[in-house]
Protein backbone atom coordinates (compact mmCIF):
# COMPACT_ATOMS: atom_id res chain seq x y z
CA UNK A 1 0.00 0.00 0.00
CA UNK A 2 1.43 3.56 -0.62
CA UNK A 3 1.74 5.04 2.80
CA UNK A 4 1.14 8.87 1.10
CA UNK A 5 -2.53 7.47 -0.02
CA UNK A 6 -5.40 8.76 2.28
CA UNK A 7 -8.38 8.29 0.81
CA UNK A 8 -10.65 9.53 -2.21
CA UNK A 9 -11.12 12.70 -3.37
CA UNK A 10 -14.24 13.89 -4.45
CA UNK A 11 -14.99 17.74 -6.08
CA UNK A 12 -18.36 19.31 -5.24
CA UNK A 13 -19.40 22.77 -6.37
CA UNK A 14 -22.74 24.45 -5.85
CA UNK A 15 -24.87 25.67 -8.65
CA UNK A 16 -24.96 29.33 -10.15
CA UNK A 17 -26.45 31.11 -13.45
CA UNK A 18 -23.23 30.54 -15.60
CA UNK A 19 -23.14 26.99 -15.05
CA UNK A 20 -25.09 24.29 -17.14
CA UNK A 21 -27.61 21.80 -16.41
CA UNK A 22 -27.69 19.03 -19.69
CA UNK A 23 -31.37 17.05 -18.89
CA UNK A 24 -34.27 17.42 -21.39
CA UNK A 25 -36.93 17.12 -18.57
CA UNK A 26 -37.08 20.54 -16.99
CA UNK A 27 -35.26 23.85 -18.06
CA UNK A 28 -32.87 25.51 -15.73
CA UNK A 29 -34.45 28.55 -14.75
CA UNK A 30 -36.14 26.27 -12.40
CA UNK A 31 -33.13 25.77 -10.69
CA UNK A 32 -31.81 28.79 -7.50
CA UNK A 33 -28.53 28.79 -6.34
CA UNK A 34 -28.01 27.26 -3.29
CA UNK A 35 -28.10 30.15 -0.33
CA UNK A 36 -25.28 30.48 1.82
CA UNK A 37 -27.00 29.06 4.73
CA UNK A 38 -28.00 26.34 2.32
CA UNK A 39 -24.19 26.00 1.02
CA UNK A 40 -22.65 25.81 5.15
CA UNK A 41 -25.51 22.55 5.33
CA UNK A 42 -24.03 20.66 2.78
CA UNK A 43 -20.20 21.81 3.63
CA UNK A 44 -21.19 20.55 7.17
CA UNK A 45 -23.32 17.88 6.10
CA UNK A 46 -19.43 16.48 3.85
CA UNK A 47 -17.47 17.11 7.01
CA UNK A 48 -19.40 14.67 8.95
CA UNK A 49 -19.51 12.19 5.98
CA UNK A 50 -15.34 12.92 5.93
CA UNK A 51 -15.27 11.65 9.63
CA UNK A 52 -16.56 8.01 9.39
CA UNK A 53 -15.45 7.41 5.56
CA UNK A 54 -12.51 7.63 3.70
CA UNK A 55 -13.66 10.42 1.01
CA UNK A 56 -12.53 13.97 1.16
CA UNK A 57 -14.12 16.45 -0.26
CA UNK A 58 -12.82 19.74 -2.00
CA UNK A 59 -15.12 22.39 -2.83
CA UNK A 60 -14.73 23.98 -6.78
CA UNK A 61 -16.01 26.93 -8.28
CA UNK A 62 -18.61 25.79 -10.57
CA UNK A 63 -18.24 27.03 -14.14
CA UNK A 64 -19.65 26.22 -17.85
CA UNK A 65 -18.17 23.29 -18.74
CA UNK A 66 -16.55 22.83 -14.99
CA UNK A 67 -18.25 21.34 -12.18
CA UNK A 68 -17.72 19.41 -9.31
CA UNK A 69 -18.41 15.41 -9.21
CA UNK A 70 -20.87 16.44 -6.95
CA UNK A 71 -23.35 19.57 -7.41
CA UNK A 72 -25.84 21.34 -5.12
CA UNK A 73 -29.00 23.04 -6.16
CA UNK A 74 -32.69 24.22 -5.17
CA UNK A 75 -35.54 23.61 -7.28
CA UNK A 76 -39.10 25.03 -7.33
CA UNK A 77 -41.97 23.13 -7.02
CA UNK A 78 -42.33 22.23 -10.76
CA UNK A 79 -38.76 20.29 -10.48
CA UNK A 80 -39.45 19.02 -6.95
CA UNK A 81 -43.26 18.40 -6.69
CA UNK A 82 -43.74 17.43 -3.24
CA UNK A 83 -39.79 15.94 -2.70
CA UNK A 84 -37.89 17.35 -0.42
CA UNK A 85 -34.78 16.27 -2.19
CA UNK A 86 -33.43 14.14 -4.95
CA UNK A 87 -30.11 13.26 -5.99
CA UNK A 88 -28.98 10.88 -9.14
CA UNK A 89 -26.43 8.21 -8.07
CA UNK A 90 -23.66 7.35 -9.71
CA UNK A 91 -23.76 5.78 -12.76
CA UNK A 92 -27.25 7.53 -14.16
CA UNK A 93 -25.84 9.10 -16.64
CA UNK A 94 -24.84 5.70 -18.79
CA UNK A 95 -28.79 4.61 -17.79
CA UNK A 96 -30.54 7.39 -19.01
CA UNK A 97 -29.53 9.44 -22.14
CA UNK A 98 -31.78 12.29 -21.09
CA UNK A 99 -30.35 13.07 -17.54
CA UNK A 100 -26.85 13.30 -19.27
CA UNK A 101 -23.92 14.17 -16.91
CA UNK A 102 -26.14 13.67 -14.48
CA UNK A 103 -24.20 11.63 -11.76
CA UNK A 104 -23.80 13.07 -8.13
CA UNK A 105 -26.15 16.23 -8.86
CA UNK A 106 -28.37 17.08 -5.69
CA UNK A 107 -31.50 18.79 -5.94
CA UNK A 108 -33.21 20.32 -2.78
CA UNK A 109 -36.50 21.98 -2.26
CA UNK A 110 -36.20 25.83 -1.77
CA UNK A 111 -35.52 25.68 1.78
CA UNK A 112 -35.72 29.10 3.93
CA UNK A 113 -32.25 30.11 5.73
CA UNK A 114 -33.80 28.87 8.80
CA UNK A 115 -34.73 25.74 8.25
CA UNK A 116 -30.80 25.08 6.46
CA UNK A 117 -29.48 26.77 9.83
CA UNK A 118 -31.24 24.05 12.17
CA UNK A 119 -28.70 21.23 12.66
CA UNK A 120 -31.64 18.75 13.79
CA UNK A 121 -33.63 20.34 11.14
CA UNK A 122 -36.07 18.26 8.09
CA UNK A 123 -33.51 20.34 5.63
CA UNK A 124 -30.11 19.26 7.40
CA UNK A 125 -31.59 15.68 7.30
CA UNK A 126 -32.24 15.64 3.90
CA UNK A 127 -29.23 17.27 2.79
CA UNK A 128 -27.04 14.55 4.33
CA UNK A 129 -29.77 11.98 2.97
CA UNK A 130 -29.56 13.08 -0.56
CA UNK A 131 -25.55 13.15 -0.40
CA UNK A 132 -26.05 9.55 0.74
CA UNK A 133 -27.54 8.95 -2.96
CA UNK A 134 -25.10 10.67 -4.73
CA UNK A 135 -22.50 8.81 -3.56
CA UNK A 136 -24.17 5.63 -4.71
CA UNK A 137 -26.26 4.71 -1.31
CA UNK A 138 -29.74 3.78 -1.86
CA UNK A 139 -32.95 3.10 0.11
CA UNK A 140 -33.22 -0.63 1.39
CA UNK A 141 -36.56 -1.39 -0.03
CA UNK A 142 -35.27 -0.62 -3.27
CA UNK A 143 -33.29 -3.32 -3.90
CA UNK A 144 -32.03 -4.50 -6.93
CA UNK A 145 -33.85 -1.45 -8.52
CA UNK A 146 -30.94 0.63 -8.82
CA UNK A 147 -28.48 -2.28 -9.21
CA UNK A 148 -29.01 -5.94 -9.31
CA UNK A 149 -26.07 -6.52 -7.09
CA UNK A 150 -27.84 -4.31 -4.42
CA UNK A 151 -29.80 -6.59 -2.59
CA UNK A 152 -31.13 -8.22 0.90
CA UNK A 153 -31.24 -11.69 2.43
CA UNK A 154 -34.42 -13.46 3.37
CA UNK A 155 -34.72 -11.17 6.73
CA UNK A 156 -38.18 -9.38 5.48
CA UNK A 157 -37.40 -7.18 8.74
CA UNK A 158 -34.56 -5.38 6.82
CA UNK A 159 -35.92 -2.97 4.82
CA UNK A 160 -39.43 -2.86 6.01
CA UNK A 161 -38.95 -0.31 9.09
CA UNK A 162 -39.57 3.28 8.27
CA UNK A 163 -36.37 4.28 10.07
CA UNK A 164 -34.69 2.11 7.38
CA UNK A 165 -34.59 5.00 4.77
CA UNK A 166 -34.14 8.00 6.75
CA UNK A 167 -30.81 9.22 8.66
CA UNK A 168 -31.31 8.94 12.43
Amino acid sequence: ADADYDGIYLTYSFYNATATYDYAWFNASKLTPMTSAGQSAVRNALDQIEKFTNLNFIEVTEESGSVGDLRFTMADSTVMDNALGFAFLPGTDAKFDTQASADGDVFFREYTDAQFSDSGSEAFYTVIHEIGHALGLAHPFHAGEQNPNFTFADDYAVGQATRDSSVY
